[in-house]
Parts: C-alpha cells; structure tokens; sequence
C-alpha cells in the first residue's frame, strides 16, 4: 500500500522528462507503436537519472500520474506476426526445386514454430522483467524521497502493456474464455501477458501490507488511447 505522494513528486523533479507519446513508444526500428502527441513521463530516464547512470535496472517505458493514479506503461512490439500457429500452413513448405510441390519441409516447420514461441517468450520475460524492476525503483529510489499523502485515499499502481495486436471479434471471445480458463490462449498474446502478470497483483507481505501492483492491464493501442481518454489524459 502506498502512502506517498508519489505524483507531487515527479512532477516537480521530473518535469525535463515529459515527452510525446508518439516519441515514447518508439521501437528499436524507430516505428512508433502509439501516433499521439500528448504527453506522459519517460520512466525510462528518470530511471537512468536516479540510478546515475550506472547499473541501471528495466524498466517500463513511460508513467502516467493522474490523481490517485500512477501507472507504469511498457509499448511493446513484436506480437504482430504475420505467421502464427492458427494459420501455420505446413502443406506450403513444400521444396522450391520441387515443381510438382510434393516435399514437404517437416523439420523446418517445426523449427519456424519453434523459432516463434521463442520470441513470444522473450517478449513476456522482458515485460516480466520490466515490471518487477520499475516497481523496485519506485520502492527503493522515488517513494523515499516523497512526502506523506496527506488525504485518506491511497495510491492506485497500475502496469499497462501496450502491444502491437489487434482484437477481432473472435479473438476478443478468445481472450474471455481464455481467462475463464475454458481454452487455451494459444497465439493470444494479450492473456498471455495477463497471465504472465497475474502474479504481481495482490501481494501482501508479513504484515498485510499490499506490494507489487493493485492491477494491470493490456491494451491494443486503440484501447489504450480511449484509456487515457476516459481518464482525461489531455
């Protein structure tokens, strides 16, 4: 549970690290996940800037302060796969000298489906990684540094994943009933990520006191901009 004014903080001594949300969700190919121009906290440099630079651990990309809110936001790309185990077609694996198409590839087909659950791995151990390690920095170098909350109400800590994936209506149901434990999310990477997370929601430690986060959420990045519009994120 935290007590600490947390958004008087950063916004006082943070201030240098607003930037553009188009700007924020840049990826390694400098392709922007989310096109917006309103402003959140790079929570990547304010990070570096409390770590002075050196060792510093992962963390989410940005953070978004709004009331009792305080939100980690990681943009991540890379689940947008134009092959994947639904529509994995092993019969077009067929040999490029085999003009007839009868030879099919068996073995390479299986190092492709290999190859991809590799990287979706990756993509969930570094969001894991990102959201235990952002929650320590906020425990061990920003809540020191801030003053009492003086009203009753607490912090609310959010992570938002914001991913490059895009719901269909079947895939939508697929998430619901993944959730309900009914089918299995196979190539579903947005109940993957909330299964991945589930684990940092709800902690309490000897003393009953809550750690981690109070919730998380996946979004695609229509979802997440008609988030920070019910928030009234200007």
């Amino acid at each position: 549970m935290i007590t600490k004014d947390i958004g008087s903080y950063i916004s006082t001594e943070c201030k240098d690290s607003l930037k553009s949300i188009t700007k924020l969700s840049k990826s390694k190919g400098n392709v922007s996940l989310v096109l917006d121009e309103r402003k959140l906290y790079d929570y990547d440099e304010i990070t570096e800037k409390l770590h002075n630079y050196i060792k510093c651990p992962a963390s989410a990309d940005s953070v978004l302060i709004k009331g009792k809110l305080v939100a980690f936001i990681e943009f991540k790309s890379g689940f947008k796969k134009r092959i994947t185990k639904k529509n994995f077609q092993l019969d077009k694996l067929t040999c490029p000298y085999d003009k007839k198409k009868e030879w099919v590839c068996k073995e390479y087909g299986k190092l492709l489906l290999d190859k991809l659950e590799l990287e979706s791995r990756e993509l969930l151990d570094s969001i894991k990684m990102k959201a235990i390690e952002s929650y320590i920095t906020l425990e061990k170098k920003i809540i020191p540094l801030c003053e009492d909350i003086t009203s009753k109400k607490k912090i609310r800590l959010s992570y938002w994943v914001v991913v490059d994936y895009e719901d269909s209506a079947i895939d939508m149901l697929e998430d619901t009933l993944a959730e309900l434990g009914e089918i299995s999310s196979e190539d579903n990477p947005i109940s993957d990520i909330k299964n991945s997370l589930g684990r940092f929601v709800g902690q309490r430690d000897v003393d009953n006191q809550s750690y981690y986060y109070d919730e998380v959420e996946v979004f695609t990045p229509e979802e997440f901009l008609k988030q920070l519009d019910r928030f009234g994120v200007e």
